[in-house]
């Protein structure tokens, strides 16, 4: 006997179903698109494998690639892949044609996120750590995609110095907590994306050849000392750690032009500070960079002068 699914699963299921198709025949202009696109996000919430089984991701990657000018659609549709890929990614890992649809179309979101505000760039670096965390085909497509490398980058570099010179200066209206409030909320968006789009860079450099690729390029091996340069574990834990397993990671290749073999000396000065606090997960990321940057007799003697032998 066939099994059928609750009356509410098949209600949920036929609107889902509804919603797909009206996203395909979207085409009166932005304004029916963004309605529709409310109505997805308010369903999508409660049945996301109804979505899934519709077919509304690969309807939902044609809208993204066809409105790539448009923040609020981009942010809308970056919003619906989040809920619906948070508790179901192994159904695009899975679907080899859905994955590379799906990366280029959030890379092209990806794109124009460096031009647009932060909720869209928030989402589009938190979809691309989600796909990247245990897909090696979601890394090697991005790292593929044009121009996907130095868009990471450059939105790494612009929040990185929006983090460094965010200051609030007081005006006549403003009270002492209200200007504390403000900066705190702003710093902490800031800091936020900067968490998630390392994670992405710490993801896609598990890939061997990206991670290869990455471990030469000054540019990001730079941004990262930056970071260590200028947080602490203690205000920043998770900024810190993920900064620490990039390196990590990056320092696991032994490639001719290594940038990171080039500032090793530097970035052991840097992580010392984490092997020596009172941070048990901040002590086991640091050791296992020294792991990888003690290969160098430099290194070796870096930890024995600072007493680093005995933590590790």
């Amino acid at each position: 006997m066939q099994k059928r699914l609750p009356a509410e699963a098949q209600l949920d299921f036929k609107q889902a179903r509804q919603l797909t198709l009206s996203l395909k025949d979207a085409t009166s202009g932005p304004c029916e698109l963004k309605g529709i696109l409310m109505e997805v996000d308010t369903l999508a919430s409660s049945t996301e494998l109804g979505f899934l089984s519709t077919g509304a991701l690969l309807e939902l990657c044609v809208v993204l690639e066809q409105h790539l000018n448009d923040e609020d659609v981009c942010t809308n549709v970056a919003r619906i892949f989040s809920l619906l890929l948070s508790v179901n990614s192994q159904y695009v890992d899975s679907n080899p044609k859905l994955n590379c649809l799906f990366i280029v179309s959030i890379s092209g979101a990806e794109l124009e996120a460096t031009n647009a505000g932060q909720d869209l760039v928030v989402r589009v670096v938190f979809i691309l750590g989600n796909m990247t965390a245990k897909n090696n085909k979601a890394r090697e497509e991005l790292y593929k995609q044009k121009y996907s490398v130095e868009t990471l980058l450059t939105l790494f570099q612009t929040y990185h110095k929006l983090d460094v010179k965010v200051k609030i200066t007081p005006t006549k209206t403003q009270n002492k907590s209200e200007i504390d409030g403000t900066k705190n909320q702003k710093l902490s968006e800031v800091e936020d994306i900067l968490v998630k789009l390392i994670r992405v860079i710490a993801n896609l450099s598990i890939n061997t050849e990206v991670g290869s690729a990455f471990s030469g390029n000054q540019n990001c091996v730079d941004l990262l000392i930056k970071v260590l340069e200028c947080k602490t574990i203690e205000k920043c834990e998770e900024l810190m750690m993920n900064a620490a397993t990039t390196i990590n990671n990056l320092s696991y290749y032994q490639v001719k032009n290594s940038a990171v073999r080039a500032r090793q000396l530097h970035i052991a000065e840097l992580l010392m500070k984490l092997l020596l606090c009172n941070n048990m997960d901040a002590i086991l990321e640091a050791a296992r960079v020294f792991g990888n940057l003690s290969r160098s007799k430099e290194v070796r003697d870096f930890i024995v002068q600072n007493n680093g032998n005995v933590r590790i």
